[in-house]
């Protein structure tokens, strides 16, 4: 039997994945994305920006650090202008 705070850490925390709408500046996401890179979280995890491309291809960006990606993130990033979808993802 483990401690839940200890089961959880062990697990992995996974990702958050930005969906941007079309015409989105990606720009008005890094304000929230560098504020969530300085809070001392233990969930930490991912962060990958789908930005449309003007042709119709979806590019997926992975972000260079980890980020806090609790609910309160996840809640922050939706409320961005530009963002339609957050996703959380599973680690494997």
């Amino acid at each position: 039997v483990l401690p839940l705070e200890s089961a959880r850490l062990s697990r992995g925390m996974g990702a958050l994945k930005i969906r941007l709408a079309v015409g989105a500046n990606p720009a008005e996401i890094a304000g929230v994305v560098h504020h969530l890179a300085k809070l001392p979280d233990a969930e930490r995890g991912d962060i990958l920006v789908e930005v449309p491309l003007d042709d119709g291809r979806m590019v997926i960006l992975k972000l260079p650090a980890t980020y806090t990606i609790n609910l309160k993130a996840q809640r922050a990033l939706k409320d961005v202008p530009g963002v339609e979808r957050v996703e959380p993802l599973k680690a494997a």
